[in-house]
């Protein structure tokens, strides 16, 4: 039986494979470096406030959170003698727990939605695009049914960390079940009384209202990480 020789393969080509395996064991290096080097932190809501009313007329509230904070709750109640609601908001600050050189605040153009009827005949809906919103306002009373604006901003990262370029991305979103928005007061009125408070770490980005009988209202929540 005749054995069969191997063909010695050249040496510059053992040469060249073994180049391409350095590169490419290089270039997955890299890949794995800055892999491992992208930031990802969760935003929390810190110093949450009780309840907020900033302004109150006989018309209109306007109740909005300081400038360095988000809403992350609503409340209506009535307003006895008056027949109308007292709007309140209650807020908190967002923070990166895990690192105190990132400073996060809603920045940017606020943008706000046109006047929203509280008893719509159609389910009515303004999102903040996942954008916190930072204001509430109410006008009218139990006969005009009210009508409601809400403010939002962009949130903005500001890091320490020298070339350190942040974002923060949306994570979870979540709408609330369905509130009942009016109340029967002793005076057989229907009065706007409600209140809701999103989970710990979400803010109110969205409010859905709609006619079911007398008006029903939710709000999405929503999260954020701060990312490179």
């Amino acid at each position: 039986m005749k054995l069969l020789r191997q063909k010695p393969v050249p040496r510059r080509v053992l040469f060249g494979v073994g180049v391409a395996g350095v590169i490419a064991a290089s270039i997955a290096a890299v890949g794995m470096a800055t892999s491992a080097s992208a930031y990802s932190e969760s935003i929390a809501m810190t110093d949450t406030s009780d309840w907020l009313q900033t302004s109150w007329g006989a018309d209109r509230e306007i109740s909005r959170c300081p400038a360095d904070q988000v809403m992350v709750g609503i409340k209506l109640e009535p307003s006895r003698g008056l027949q109308e609601s007292k709007n309140f908001v209650k807020c908190a600050r967002p923070a990166v727990a895990a690192d105190d050189r990132i400073y996060v605040y809603p920045g940017g153009k606020p943008r706000a939605s046109g006047w929203l009827d509280q008893v719509p005949n159609e389910p009515k809906t303004f999102d903040c695009s996942g954008d916190p919103m930072i204001a509430s306002l109410h006008l009218g009373d139990y006969l005009t049914h009210g009508e409601s604006q809400y403010r939002c901003a962009p949130l903005v990262l500001q890091s320490e960390a020298a070339g350190e370029q942040l974002v923060a991305r949306v994570g979870e979103q979540r709408w609330s079940d369905w509130i009942t928005a009016f109340q029967w007061e002793p005076d057989h009125t229907a009065q706007l009384d409600f209140e809701y408070t999103c989970p710990a770490g979400a803010a109110i980005t969205a409010r859905e209202h709609q006619k079911s009988p007398h008006g029903v209202v939710r709000f999405q929540c929503t999260s954020w990480e701060a990312t490179s």
